[in-house]
């Protein structure tokens, strides 16, 4: 980023015909811009280092992957309080030390991340906390298996929404989903099946 800043400033000034908005930058504003500049690369670096990589190790790209993220959302100070914070950011953190845990090895051309982090976070969600009414809870069919009350009321019952309908990934193939160790999408029905039947031996249940 820093070379390439230089080579355009040096291209913008250099020319016979220079933007209108050129003049206007000052000594300080081009330091300011070189060393945010400077700051990026710094934080991108674990993962730039992977860019021309043919063979590139899942773990070793994940590891690389949350180096950059924390050097990216991290406080002045260092903290990382914001970057995990609120129900996102520990959904992010807990899918970050799954896939950090992972014992399986795979590799693949370092370009082929980004769609293949976006397919393993695609099946994740998202739940609100609980509200302030200690009488009401909303949750997953996770939280719910173990849980007694009084009424519960089960929502999206539509069909393609629960049970959830078996999707093909245009990023990763049943082979390379099984090479890594993550479940065939037909399982989650099981599942769901399973989920349905512990709720409805509650003492009054509500179908929605």
């Amino acid at each position: 980023l820093p070379e390439l800043f230089e080579v355009r400033l040096t291209g913008l000034g250099g020319g016979s015909r220079p933007p209108f908005w050129f003049s206007r930058l000052t000594v300080r504003s081009i330091e300011t811009a070189r060393n945010l500049l400077e700051r990026l690369k710094q934080a991108l670096a674990p993962l730039a280092a992977f860019r021309s990589r043919d063979d590139a190790d899942l773990a070793a790209l994940v590891r690389a992957s949350v180096a950059t993220l924390e050097n990216l959302g991290g406080t002045a100070d260092g903290g990382l309080g914001e970057l995990y914070a609120g129900d996102a950011g520990e959904k992010l953190a807990e899918l970050l030390r799954g896939l950090v845990s992972a014992s399986a090895s795979l590799s693949f051309a370092a370009t082929e991340w980004p769609d293949i982090m976006a397919a393993l976070i695609a099946p994740e969600t998202v739940k609100p906390a609980q509200g302030t009414d200690r009488n009401i809870a909303i949750w997953g069919a996770l939280e719910a298996r173990l849980q007694t009350v009084d009424t519960l009321v089960i929502g999206g019952l539509n069909e393609g929404v629960w049970p959830r309908k078996p999707e093909s990934d245009r990023f990763m193939s049943r082979l390379m989903k099984t090479g890594i160790d993550l479940e065939p999408p037909e399982r989650r029905i099981g599942l769901a099946a399973h989920d349905f039947q512990m709720a409805m031996g509650a003492k009054k249940v509500v179908l929605a």
